[in-house]
C-alpha cells in the first residue's frame, strides 16, 4: 500500500514538473518571443521589418537585460534578449544593423558577424552609435565613468571583417557624424569647459584640437545629437531653470573649418508642467535647409539654416490620450512611438507640412514586455533598407 502511495505521489510530482516545463517553454517564451538570436544572423532576417526599438534596463537593474524589438508590416514583433546597456542604441547602415552588448558587437542583415571584447560597458551616451557610409565603418561611443586620472569613454569601431575598441579620455555631452567623420562635444568635469572635437580614427583614435563652445554653461546645456551640413555642426541647447516651468532653447552652430562657434540662435520657448526636454537625443532634422526640432510637448519649431532665423512652429495632428515615448525624423516623415492610455503602443507618421497626421501602425505585444520588465525605450527608428515598404504603410 505504501509502495502504491509513493508511486502515485512520484507520478504526480513528475506530471507537475513536466507541466511546468511545458508551460514555461511553450507559453511564456512564445508570448515574449525572446528566443530568436539564431534567426537574427540569417541575411534575410531584416527583409520584412519596418522598424526597430531598443529597450534596456538601467544600471540599477542590469539583470533585467535588454530587448531588441523588430516590427514587421503587420505590427507583429520579434524580440531578442541581450545584456543591458543603459542609454544604449543600435546603428543602421547599408542593409545592416549593429547591435552592442556589454562585451560584444553583433552585425545583422546583408552581412553578419560577431565580436567579443575585453572591456565591458553598462552605459551609453544616448543614440551615440552610428555608421560612416564613405568608410563603411560602424562605431559606438560609451560612458565608462572615472578612471584613475581622468573621466573615460570607450569607442568601438569596425565592420563585418574587423572590430576594435579603445579607451578615450573625456566625457561627451553630445555626439554625431557625417558620412566620413565622428564629432563630439567634450566637457571637462573639473571646469565644465566644453569643446567641440573631431574624433580621428586613423591609427589610434584621438580627439583633434577642440574649439570652445562658450554658450554651454550652468544655464544652457546640450540636449541633442550633432548634425553636420555644409561643414557646419548643428546642435540644440536647452535652458531649464530650477523651480521653474519655463523652457527656452537655441540652435547652436559650430564652424568646423574655422574650429569656432558661429553663433547660438534663440529658437523658441514654452511653459511645461511635467516633461521639460524632448524624449530622446535625435529629435531634430534638416530638410531642404530648414531645421525641424521636436519638443517635449509635440510641437515642431523650425529654423532656416541659410538666414539663421527662426521660422515659427506648428503642432503635430495627434489623437487625444497618446504619450510620445520616442521620435524619429528622416527625409520622408516625422515618426513617433506612442503609448495609448490602454498601455498599447503604435507608430504614427506626420508630414513636415504643418504636422498633418498620415497613418498609424499598432504594435502587437510590446506593452507586455514593458509591463513585465524594468526596461525603458532608448532607441527607435525606421529601417532605411525597407524604405519603400515603410512608405506604403505610413505615406497614406
Amino acid at each position: 500500500m505504501r509502495f502504491k502511495k509513493k508511486l502515485v505521489i512520484s507520478v504526480l510530482i513528475a506530471f507537475v514538473l513536466f507541466s511546468s516545463y511545458y508551460l514555461l517553454k511553450h507559453l511564456f517564451i512564445k508570448e515574449n518571443a525572446t528566443a530568436v538570436s539564431e534567426n537574427e544572423f540569417k541575411p534575410s532576417f531584416l527583409n520584412d521589418k519596418l522598424a526597430t526599438i531598443y529597450l534596456s534596463a538601467s544600471i540599477d537593474y542590469q539583470r533585467e537585460g535588454s530587448y531588441t524589438v523588430y516590427i514587421d508590416k503587420k505590427g507583429e514583433i520579434t524580440t531578442s534578449k541581450d545584456g543591458a546597456i543603459e542609454l544604449g542604441s543600435i546603428a543602421q547602415g547599408e542593409q545592416m544593423l549593429m547591435k552592442e552588448n556589454p562585451s560584444e558587437i553583433n552585425i545583422l542583415g546583408k552581412k553578419t558577424a560577431h565580436f567579443k571584447f575585453k572591456n565591458k560597458v553598462h552605459t551609453g551616451y544616448g543614440q551615440a552609435n552610428g555608421y560612416l557610409k564613405n568608410k563603411k565603418i560602424f562605431y559606438t561611443l560609451n560612458n565608462q565613468g572615472f578612471g584613475e586620472k581622468d573621466y573615460q569613454s570607450l569607442i568601438r569601431w569596425g565592420n563585418s571583417k574587423k572590430f576594435q575598441e579603445q579607451i578615450l579620455n573625456g566625457y561627451f555631452v553630445s555626439t554625431g557624424s557625417d558620412d566620413d567623420k565622428i564629432y563630439v562635444i567634450n566637457q571637462d568635469m573639473d571646469t565644465d569647459h566644453s569643446t567641440f572635437h573631431e574624433l580621428n580614427l586613423q591609427n589610434r583614435p584621438t580627439l583633434k584640437k577642440g574649439g570652445h563652445v562658450k554658450p554651454i554653461n550652468e544655464d544652457w546645456e546640450v540636449y541633442s545629437n550633432i548634425i553636420i551640413k555644409d561643414k557646419l555642426a548643428y546642435f540644440i541647447l536647452y535652458h531649464t531653470p530650477e523651480d521653474s516651468k519655463d523652457v527656452s532653447f537655441k540652435v547652436a552652430v559650430f564652424d568646423i573649418e574655422k574650429n569656432k562657434l558661429r553663433g547660438a540662435y534663440l529658437l523658441g520657448s514654452y511653459k511645461s508642467e511635467d516633461q521639460l526636454i524632448p524624449p530622446n537625443e535625435k529629435h531634430f532634422y534638416i530638410k531642404d535647409d530648414i531645421l525641424y526640432h521636436f519638443t517635449a510637448h509635440s510641437k515642431i519649431y523650425t529654423f532656416n539654416t541659410k538666414t539663421m532665423k527662426s521660422e515659427g512652429s506648428f503642432s503635430l495632428e495627434q489623437k487625444e490620450g497618446l504619450e510620445v515615448k520616442f521620435v524619429h525624423l528622416n527625409s520622408d516623415h516625422i515618426y513617433s512611438l506612442n503609448q495609448k492610455k490602454t498601455g498599447e503602443y503604435e507608430i504614427s507618421s506626420y508630414s513636415y507640412q504643418k504636422g498633418k497626421r498620415l497613418n498609424s501602425l499598432k504594435i502587437k505585444g510590446l506593452n507586455k514586455i514593458l509591463d513585465k520588465n524594468h526596461v525603458s525605450e532608448y532607441d527607435f527608428f525606421m529601417l532605411e533598407q525597407n524604405r519603400n515598404d515603410v512608405l506604403k504603410i505610413f505615406n497614406r
